[in-house]
């Protein structure tokens, strides 16, 4: 049986250390692009429900960046919708919130 990353993390003795390790090698590459671009971004990891997560914070920032989908989108649901997530977030959020492919 196939254990998703989600699963695989909620398995781990140490939850929040074990998100951040996962993050890490993704938000080291955002700050990379963003000094390159002679820009600050700050980056966060959040546990829990996920639309939440992020519209809770959002207040604090002027903009959200996420992911148009999640990493086991294909086909057609990749191509023609936008992931439910980030729908919701769009939804939700009191500040803009621009998706990426």
């Amino acid at each position: 049986m196939m254990m998703g990353s989600a699963v695989g993390l909620a398995l781990e003795e140490d939850i929040e250390t074990a998100a951040e390790e996962r993050a890490k090698p993704i938000f080291d590459a955002a700050h990379d692009i963003a000094a390159e671009y002679d820009t600050e971004i700050e980056t966060a990891v959040g546990l829990g429900h996920l639309t939440r997560a992020i519209v809770n914070r959002a207040e604090n920032y002027d903009t959200i960046v996420m992911g148009a989908h999640g990493e086991h989108s294909e086909g057609l649901t990749r191509s023609f919708l936008v992931g439910y997530i980030a729908k919701t977030v769009f939804e939700r959020s009191p500040i803009p919130v621009t998706t990426v492919w």
